[in-house]
Protein backbone atom coordinates (compact mmCIF):
# COMPACT_ATOMS: atom_id res chain seq x y z
CA UNK A 1 0.00 0.00 0.00
CA UNK A 2 1.43 3.32 -1.04
CA UNK A 3 0.57 6.56 0.68
CA UNK A 4 1.29 9.98 -0.72
CA UNK A 5 -0.20 12.69 -2.80
CA UNK A 6 -3.14 11.67 -4.97
CA UNK A 7 -2.59 11.83 -8.68
CA UNK A 8 -5.10 14.00 -10.47
CA UNK A 9 -5.61 14.25 -14.20
CA UNK A 10 -3.68 17.12 -15.71
CA UNK A 11 -5.63 20.22 -16.54
CA UNK A 12 -4.75 21.65 -19.93
CA UNK A 13 -2.73 24.83 -19.74
CA UNK A 14 -3.51 25.81 -23.32
CA UNK A 15 -7.07 26.69 -24.22
CA UNK A 16 -8.27 26.95 -27.79
CA UNK A 17 -10.39 30.03 -28.46
CA UNK A 18 -12.42 30.52 -31.63
CA UNK A 19 -13.69 34.09 -31.64
CA UNK A 20 -15.68 33.62 -34.87
CA UNK A 21 -17.80 30.85 -33.30
CA UNK A 22 -17.55 32.32 -29.76
CA UNK A 23 -16.14 29.12 -28.26
CA UNK A 24 -13.35 28.20 -25.88
CA UNK A 25 -12.07 24.78 -24.81
CA UNK A 26 -12.84 25.65 -21.17
CA UNK A 27 -16.54 25.80 -22.24
CA UNK A 28 -17.27 28.92 -20.17
CA UNK A 29 -17.50 31.21 -23.20
CA UNK A 30 -20.33 29.14 -24.67
CA UNK A 31 -22.22 28.55 -21.43
CA UNK A 32 -22.02 32.06 -19.91
CA UNK A 33 -22.80 34.14 -22.95
CA UNK A 34 -19.86 36.46 -22.39
CA UNK A 35 -16.12 35.92 -22.94
CA UNK A 36 -14.10 33.90 -20.43
CA UNK A 37 -10.63 34.98 -19.34
CA UNK A 38 -8.98 33.11 -22.20
CA UNK A 39 -11.25 34.73 -24.77
CA UNK A 40 -10.70 38.16 -23.21
CA UNK A 41 -6.95 37.64 -23.53
CA UNK A 42 -7.38 36.73 -27.19
CA UNK A 43 -9.66 39.70 -27.84
CA UNK A 44 -7.26 42.15 -26.22
CA UNK A 45 -4.35 40.65 -28.15
CA UNK A 46 -6.26 41.45 -31.35
CA UNK A 47 -7.06 44.92 -29.93
CA UNK A 48 -10.80 44.49 -30.35
CA UNK A 49 -13.76 45.44 -28.18
CA UNK A 50 -14.81 42.68 -25.75
CA UNK A 51 -18.41 43.95 -25.70
CA UNK A 52 -18.74 42.89 -29.33
CA UNK A 53 -18.41 39.23 -28.27
CA UNK A 54 -20.92 39.33 -25.40
CA UNK A 55 -24.57 38.42 -25.83
CA UNK A 56 -27.00 41.31 -26.31
CA UNK A 57 -28.52 40.62 -22.86
CA UNK A 58 -25.29 41.68 -21.13
CA UNK A 59 -25.01 45.12 -22.76
CA UNK A 60 -25.53 48.35 -20.86
CA UNK A 61 -28.29 49.37 -23.27
CA UNK A 62 -30.32 46.23 -22.50
CA UNK A 63 -29.80 46.73 -18.77
CA UNK A 64 -31.03 50.31 -19.00
CA UNK A 65 -34.00 49.23 -21.11
CA UNK A 66 -34.99 46.70 -18.46
CA UNK A 67 -35.53 49.41 -15.87
CA UNK A 68 -36.59 52.22 -18.24
CA UNK A 69 -40.28 51.96 -17.43
CA UNK A 70 -41.82 52.03 -13.98
CA UNK A 71 -42.41 48.77 -12.15
CA UNK A 72 -45.71 48.71 -10.31
CA UNK A 73 -46.61 46.23 -7.56
CA UNK A 74 -49.55 43.95 -8.28
CA UNK A 75 -52.78 45.45 -6.96
CA UNK A 76 -55.64 43.12 -6.10
CA UNK A 77 -59.14 44.30 -6.78
CA UNK A 78 -61.62 44.20 -3.90
CA UNK A 79 -63.28 41.01 -5.17
CA UNK A 80 -60.04 39.23 -6.04
CA UNK A 81 -58.81 36.68 -3.58
CA UNK A 82 -55.24 35.61 -2.95
CA UNK A 83 -54.24 32.52 -4.86
CA UNK A 84 -53.62 30.55 -1.68
CA UNK A 85 -57.17 31.07 -0.38
CA UNK A 86 -58.32 27.52 -1.11
CA UNK A 87 -55.43 26.01 0.79
CA UNK A 88 -55.39 25.30 4.53
CA UNK A 89 -52.80 28.02 5.09
CA UNK A 90 -54.90 30.55 3.19
CA UNK A 91 -58.03 29.77 5.15
CA UNK A 92 -56.16 30.16 8.46
CA UNK A 93 -54.67 33.43 7.20
CA UNK A 94 -58.07 34.83 6.23
CA UNK A 95 -59.52 33.69 9.56
CA UNK A 96 -56.71 35.51 11.38
CA UNK A 97 -55.38 32.36 13.05
CA UNK A 98 -51.95 31.52 11.68
CA UNK A 99 -50.91 29.22 14.55
CA UNK A 100 -51.48 25.50 14.36
CA UNK A 101 -54.36 24.26 16.52
CA UNK A 102 -52.41 21.15 17.57
CA UNK A 103 -49.30 23.06 18.62
CA UNK A 104 -49.87 24.48 22.11
CA UNK A 105 -46.33 25.90 22.47
CA UNK A 106 -46.63 28.23 19.49
CA UNK A 107 -50.15 29.43 20.29
CA UNK A 108 -50.46 32.97 21.60
CA UNK A 109 -52.43 32.78 24.84
CA UNK A 110 -51.83 36.37 25.85
CA UNK A 111 -48.16 35.73 26.62
CA UNK A 112 -45.77 38.43 25.56
CA UNK A 113 -42.63 37.61 23.65
CA UNK A 114 -39.80 37.36 26.19
CA UNK A 115 -36.13 38.15 25.56
CA UNK A 116 -33.67 35.25 25.48
CA UNK A 117 -32.17 34.02 28.73
CA UNK A 118 -28.76 35.66 28.91
CA UNK A 119 -26.32 34.41 31.51
CA UNK A 120 -22.86 35.57 32.41
CA UNK A 121 -20.03 33.31 31.44
CA UNK A 122 -18.29 31.58 34.34
CA UNK A 123 -14.90 32.81 35.44
CA UNK A 124 -13.31 36.16 35.97
CA UNK A 125 -14.07 38.76 33.28
CA UNK A 126 -11.13 40.08 31.27
CA UNK A 127 -9.38 43.15 32.70
CA UNK A 128 -9.03 45.07 29.46
CA UNK A 129 -10.90 45.14 26.23
CA UNK A 130 -9.32 43.47 23.27
CA UNK A 131 -7.52 45.91 21.04
CA UNK A 132 -8.30 46.08 17.36
CA UNK A 133 -5.68 45.24 14.78
CA UNK A 134 -5.26 48.94 13.93
CA UNK A 135 -4.83 50.02 17.54
CA UNK A 136 -1.29 50.07 18.80
CA UNK A 137 -0.20 50.08 22.37
CA UNK A 138 2.23 52.89 23.29
CA UNK A 139 5.76 51.63 23.62
CA UNK A 140 7.36 51.92 27.03
CA UNK A 141 10.38 54.19 27.10
CA UNK A 142 13.12 53.01 29.43
CA UNK A 143 15.09 55.74 31.19
CA UNK A 144 18.59 54.99 32.33
CA UNK A 145 19.10 55.55 36.06
CA UNK A 146 22.71 56.62 35.46
CA UNK A 147 22.64 59.07 32.55
CA UNK A 148 18.85 59.76 32.54
CA UNK A 149 18.58 59.19 28.77
CA UNK A 150 15.88 57.30 26.88
CA UNK A 151 18.19 55.15 24.75
CA UNK A 152 16.70 51.79 25.67
CA UNK A 153 19.38 50.85 28.15
CA UNK A 154 19.49 50.78 31.94
CA UNK A 155 21.99 51.73 34.62
CA UNK A 156 23.65 48.31 34.60
CA UNK A 157 24.41 48.42 30.86
CA UNK A 158 25.11 52.17 30.71
CA UNK A 159 28.34 53.21 29.02
CA UNK A 160 27.93 56.94 29.65
CA UNK A 161 29.30 58.57 32.78
CA UNK A 162 26.67 59.47 35.37
CA UNK A 163 25.34 63.01 35.38
CA UNK A 164 25.33 64.82 38.76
Amino acid sequence: MQFGRPTLPRVPTIYRVNLAQKTCSCHRFQSQGFPCQHAINSIFTRREDANKYAEKVFTVAEYAATYAGPIFPPVLAVNDTPEFENSELGSRFLAGNMSDENDEENSDNGKALLPPDVRRKPGRPPKRRRKGHLETEPTKRIRCGNCKQFDGHNARSCRNPPIR
